[in-house]
């Protein structure tokens, strides 16, 4: 599960990390982002292009009469039905982020986690879109982070983990070239020990806060010894 993470990596810096030749969206950092937010994202093209895109897909459960919004989609789905692996085989997407939150279980209440990589470079979250055409504005998209199982040494925080793509295999995930198998067995790699995680302020439990004071450990006696 990801229901929240920070995204204020200049563009700049995106741009030149992932080698994208065309930049189409607006700058618009933020540590705190919620879902239904619009964010900077690496789309799938011939092109590599960086976009905004709507966090969430809207999809409809058979077991619903109302839209369901899709934020996070688990790999064993998107390997397995139909409609989850035409996007992953046409419309894959990479989501930069300086980081994500969780939030774990204490006897004092839920407390939040800002998880990210050890070497302090930004996170490329593993993601499927959606496109729709607008009359105003054209297409407009909207994604969805795949998690995956959590490995054990993540487990003390949550039992799934947004999948994270190394710099090397961004080409080959971003790739409209590249095959079915080759995409799902990169969902399939058990998480590498390269995160690290702390405890922060719970004034990150509120969207309308932002600032990157929510991204600083805060102590909390008894928890990651």
């Amino acid at each position: 599960m990801c229901g929240r993470f920070a995204q204020a990596i200049p563009l700049k810096v995106i741009a030149q990390r992932f080698s994208a030749d065309e930049v189409l969206c607006s700058e618009s950092p933020s540590f705190n982002i919620p879902p239904g937010r619009l964010v900077y994202v690496l789309k799938q093209s011939i092109k590599r292009q960086v976009v905004n895109m709507r966090w969430g897909i809207s999809t409809r459960a058979a077991s619903s009469l109302s839209p369901v919004n899709l934020i996070n989609s688990r790999a064993e789905t998107v390997t397995s039905r139909p409609y989850y692996r035409k996007l992953l085989l046409t419309s894959r997407c990479i989501i930069p982020a300086d980081g994500f939150y969780e939030w774990t279980k204490t006897t004092a209440g839920k407390q939040p986690v800002f998880v990210k990589s050890l070497d302090g470079q930004p996170l490329a979250m593993a993601g499927i879109y959606s496109s729709s055409e607008s009359d105003e504005s054209g297409s407009e998209y909207s994604f969805s982070i795949i998690t995956a199982e959590a490995p054990d040494w993540f487990r003390e925080i949550h039992s799934r983990i947004p999948v994270t793509i190394s710099l090397i295999s961004a080409e080959k995930w971003l790739s409209p070239d590249s095959g079915g198998d080759s995409v799902i067995d990169m969902l399939t790699v058990p998480a590498e020990k390269n995160l690290e995680y702390y405890a922060v302020s719970s004034l990150v439990n509120s969207a309308a806060n932002d600032g990157q004071e929510l991204t600083l450990p805060a102590k909390v006696n008894g928890l990651f010894k």
